[in-house]
């Protein structure tokens, strides 16, 4: 880790619109435009659902063992229905996982980025205060 930035880059857009990268303010406030971003905060983001994923997926399995032992008792198109409600939540349950991973990728891709940004600008920074003699 290079002392200036200490794992956080600001962001800020210019007058275009177009992302601008910069190194950590020592203190005082950002300003309207700008973002602060913890790498390792996003990564535990990530974690967490990951966590949650996992969660809601074996608690929809149980669910859905339960409803499986259940259709055997049913008849008709109360039985028809029922499966076909059963077969919707499954893939519902299904899509919803799939969708919260997909979240925790992206989140552990921003950090990546994020970090990967990060040391780059502190590399243009320390080749610069090189030249000047810093």
């Amino acid at each position: 880790m290079r002392g200036w930035h200490r794992g956080l880059i600001n962001l800020s857009a210019n007058r275009e619109g177009q992302a601008q990268v910069s190194g950590m303010r020592v203190g005082g406030l950002l300003g309207a435009n700008e973002l602060r971003v913890d790498p390792t905060a996003v990564s535990a983001a990530a974690d967490r659902i990951d966590a949650a994923a996992d969660g809601l997926r074996a608690a929809h399995a149980a669910v859905h063992e339960r409803i499986a032992a259940a259709q055997a008792g049913w008849v008709g198109t109360s039985a028809a229905a029922l499966s076909g409600a059963t077969a919707k939540w499954q893939e519902q349950s299904a899509a919803s996982y799939t969708e919260m991973i997909e979240h925790a990728t992206d989140y552990r891709t921003a950090a990546a980025s994020y970090t990967s940004t990060d040391e780059g600008e502190a590399a243009d920074v320390e080749a610069k205060a090189a030249v000047m003699g810093l």
